[in-house]
């Protein structure tokens, strides 16, 4: 008798510590009422912009004071990144010339750099070793950097954000209306001629000629640069770019392409891959990208000696490899401000999102089984952790218990190159089974429950 009132008083109690679970805070910043403006220059701040609006003149013509969304110029790193065209050019078994051969070594790009790989070849982070002293200061500054456009396209901007804020207004009104037009010109003219007060006042009169940097002399060795090296990204200090000799990067991502940690499972070309992707997305109905994932590398710096670190990532769509230099113009106001958020997406993005959803319904429902066999048994048959701050939640709410502990923790270097996926599909089967076999259980016990949206 009394171990049965106590097993009833373990249940409770563990119930009770289950109760208070980690819940992900959803922040609402839905707005509509704004002005969308490009921060093209850092003396936009002189425009005080916000203030203009809430003063008395400007409120007297329009009482509505939207708010103000910076559109930030793109980072600096997507300008000078080439791994992802270098990356497409690999082939199976490339070769690797001698170091003395090299264009990396003859070249005359950059000078007296002293940090090369283990076969002579450059791969440096050193900013001091590039000749030209416009990117030289580029690299200096890092690859988050937010370069300035002339200040000459500051009231561009500005114009073209309250544009939008106009068109968007006059959209709502039924119909056109004249005298809504006219005053919401007048506010734009007024707002615009106290802007440009304001930043005369504290930066200058404002240049007439409107220029994009770099320089046609800049960007000219830029494409040189790129001709002998690839600019990638450092492992662990993504601030910092990595120029890695072209011809070195090519030979190691061919090896590691060629080694046993990666399996050839089709000979088909990449236009009926696409195809069959296609087929499938159109039967079931989910939007096609033509876009394959592909594989590139980070400078791994700190390790002795370098090497690389290899990721799996997407990039835009294509058909076909190019070899041809890549040029590119800067991008204006207008094509900063309109540029759409950017999200990797390959053929698959769309059904491995759906997949994910599917997945996660899948766990939840194991965690609420294990959760009922841990308040019978006292005993948890696995862990789920879909978030960091859940483990981290977990922490702090035993941490008395926990304090006198040392914690560990391991790092699996090959655990991804070493999965076997035939027995990871195998039991992701017998996991969906076992969940609906739940799902249909717990349902049929109670009527009110909903079965749960899986396919």
């Amino acid at each position: 008798m009394l171990d049965d009132r106590v097993s009833s008083v373990e249940t409770i109690i563990r119930e009770l510590h289950n109760r208070t679970s980690f819940r992900a805070r959803v922040k609402n910043n839905t707005f509509t009422n704004f002005v969308k403006v490009v921060h093209a220059h850092e003396a936009i701040n002189y425009a005080k912009l916000r203030a203009v609006l809430r003063e008395p003149d400007v409120l007297k013509q329009w009482s509505s004071v939207p708010s103000i969304c910076d559109k930030q110029v793109l980072p600096i790193k997507l300008s000078l990144y080439n791994f992802t065209q270098v990356s497409l050019q690999v082939e199976p078994n490339m070769t690797l010339p001698l170091c003395h051969e090299c264009e990396c070594t003859k070249s005359n790009l950059i000078v007296n750099c002293q940090e090369l790989t283990e076969d002579g070849h450059v791969m440096t982070c050193d900013p001091s070793v590039i000749k030209d002293p416009f990117l030289r200061q580029l690299f200096e500054y890092g690859g988050k950097f937010r370069q300035n456009i002339s200040a000459s396209v500051i009231l561009d901007a500005i114009e073209l954000g309250l544009n939008e804020y106009i068109n968007i207004i006059l959209s709502r009104n039924r119909g056109w209306d004249s005298g809504l037009a006219t005053t919401l010109g007048i506010w734009q003219r007024m707002v615009l001629r106290k802007c440009k007060e304001n930043i005369e006042k504290e930066f200058g009169p404002l240049p007439n000629e409107k220029h994009y940097p770099p320089s046609p002399s800049d960007y000219k060795f830029l494409l040189a640069l790129k001709k002998y090296f690839a600019i990638i990204p450092v492992d662990k200090s993504s601030h910092n770019i990595a120029i890695v000799c072209k011809r070195w990067y090519l030979y190691t991502l061919s090896m590691e392409l060629g080694s046993e940690s990666y399996e050839i499972v089709t000979l088909e070309d990449i236009q009926t891959i696409l195809a069959r992707h296609r087929s499938f997305n159109e039967k079931y109905g989910y939007s096609h990208i033509d876009s394959l994932p592909y594989s590139y590398g980070c400078a791994k710096m700190h390790k002795t000696p370098k090497k690389l670190r290899f990721i799996s990532g997407t990039c835009k769509p294509f058909l076909g490899i190019s070899h041809k230099p890549y040029k590119k113009s800067p991008p204006t106001i207008e094509q900063i401000y309109h540029r759409p958020l950017h999200r990797p997406l390959s053929s698959t993005s769309e059904a491995s999102v759906q997949l994910s959803t599917w997945l996660r319904s899948v766990m939840s429902l194991l965690r609420e089984k294990d959760l009922e066999y841990y308040s019978r048994h006292g005993i948890r048959r696995y862990w789920i952790v879909v978030s960091p701050d859940e483990a981290y939640f977990e922490i702090k709410r035993n941490i008395e218990l926990l304090r006198v502990r040392k914690p560990r923790n391991a790092d699996f270097t090959t655990m991804y190159t070493c999965l076997i996926h035939d027995r990871i599909i195998k039991n992701t089967q017998i996991a969906v089974s076992e969940a609906l076999e739940y799902d249909q259980k717990r349902c049929s016990g109670d009527s009110r429950r909903i079965p749960t949206n899986l396919p």
